[in-house]
């Protein structure tokens, strides 16, 4: 009996540690998707900045090409970079909904919703410690690994079990 005790023990916590480490798993995929919408919001903020200079240095050329100052090919050239931002624009138009549908659809709700802007910006990262530290660390604490040794020790104790069933039970 104590045996099987031992192997449900070590089972319960192998289940346990398992699901630790989906919540992990689950943390990193909600910063990933935030990271990217954070990311997506900044470069659509500079690219509307982009389009506004831009703008200025083809009304600039133009004016300069109706003085005969520049050729026709500069003012066509401001035309496409125009062009090419405006595409740009749309790819992240794109970008954005989906980085917003994965986060509604992490929060459960409809994909479509809209969210609140991110922040202007983020914290930096913490200063790191002493690298060897934080790998030991690492070890003792991913659930993962926790969750793997208590299924050796469910499946020792599962050895030592069946050890014991070879042996007939005497009643007196």
């Amino acid at each position: 009996r104590e045996l099987r005790g031992q192997v449900a023990k070590a089972e319960a916590h192998a289940a346990g540690n398992e699901r630790a480490a989906e919540r992990l798993r689950l943390a990193e995929v909600v910063q990933a998707a935030f990271r990217d919408y954070y990311l997506v919001a900044r470069q659509q903020s500079l690219l509307a900045q982009n389009v506004g200079v831009m703008r200025e240095l083809r009304d600039a050329a133009e004016i300069k090409y109706r003085a005969n100052q520049v050729t026709q090919q500069d003012l066509l050239q401001a035309e496409v970079e125009l062009g090419e931002l405006e595409r740009r624009r749309i790819e992240l138009a794109q970008m954005s909904g989906v980085a917003q549908a994965r986060i509604n659809t992490l929060l459960r709700v409809d994909p479509a919703s809209p969210l609140p802007p991110p922040p202007r910006s983020l914290a930096g990262p913490s200063p790191l410690a002493d690298v060897a530290a934080l790998q030991e660390f690492a070890v003792q604490q991913r659930p993962d690994l926790r969750a793997a040794n208590a299924k050796v020790t469910a499946e020792q104790a599962a050895v030592a079990l069946a050890k014991k069933a070879y042996y007939p039970d005497v009643d007196v």
